[in-house]
């Protein structure tokens, strides 16, 4: 794209860790460790549903407290270039 376009994305408070990508032609996977899906599809990503079934699947983090239902939270960001 151009502009260049940066997306941030993962769950907040776990382990984002990239687990595999898929590339297509019209549509991209990139899934995170325990295979938590994010997909790109014209010029959007788009993040799994929130819930218990994305809390049960995601890889808690590796120190402090752990993760908690309510912590769970996906999220896709834009991220601004730099000057």
């Amino acid at each position: 794209m151009k502009p260049i376009k940066v997306t941030a994305f993962g769950v907040k408070k776990a382990c984002n860790e990239f687990h595999w990508a898929s590339w297509g032609e019209k549509r991209s996977v990139v899934a995170l460790k325990s295979n938590v899906r994010f997909a790109y599809e014209n010029g959007k990503m788009t993040s799994p549903e929130g819930g218990e079934k994305l809390w049960k699947s995601i890889e808690p983090p590796h120190a402090g407290a752990g993760l908690s239902l309510e912590d769970a939270v996906p999220f896709v960001e834009d991220v601004p270039l730099p000057k």
